[in-house]
């Protein structure tokens, strides 16, 4: 039994060192803005793939979109808080649950509780989504979105092209 904890342990390393990887890699790629019409309203997400003087196109997932500038009221950089916090109620109850069932002794007759397995995850499960909600809520109030007003100008939208291209390595 004692290998078998540290087996999944192992595995749970090995999981968080390919995601600090991909963390990474991800800095690298295009930046993630979410644009928003002169009322106000989100009409658009995703990745910019090209910006030129009057043309934002951007991509989410396989679906790409182009918007004249004339169109956008705001753009604002990374995702919205509410992602941050979502995510990283994911990321705690698969974690939670894993640990859960890996750590969690199988109807131990000297235990006070005497819980099964699926039990010690659903309780692991419930503790790594508050942990994870926790976490995602601290890194969405620390996260430095920023925004910028469009409103269908020229001027403004040149501005945001050069901020754009001056961020590129």
């Amino acid at each position: 039994m004692n290998r078998f904890k540290t087996s999944v342990l192992k595995l749970i390393l090995l999981f968080g060192c390919l995601i600090l990887q991909s963390q990474e890699k991800l800095l690298n790629k295009e930046e993630f803005i979410r644009v928003y019409d002169l009322n106000g309203k989100k009409i658009s997400k995703g990745n910019i793939i090209e910006l030129n003087d009057s043309i934002l196109k951007l991509k989410l997932g396989s679906k790409k979109e182009s918007i004249s500038y004339q169109h956008i009221g705001l753009i604002k950089t990374k995702r919205s808080g509410g992602h941050n916090v979502f995510m990283g109620t994911l990321i705690g109850i698969g974690i939670g649950t894993i640990v859960g069932a890996t750590l969690g002794e199988p109807d131990d007759p000297d235990s006070l509780f005497g819980f099964s397995r699926g039990e010690y995850a659903a309780i692991g499960a419930l503790a790594g989504a508050e942990a994870g909600l926790l976490i995602g809520g601290i890194s969405a109030l620390v996260k430095n979105p920023n925004t910028y007003v469009i409103e269908g100008e020229q001027n403004k939208w040149r501005i945001f092209k050069e901020y754009y291209y001056s961020k590129l390595p």
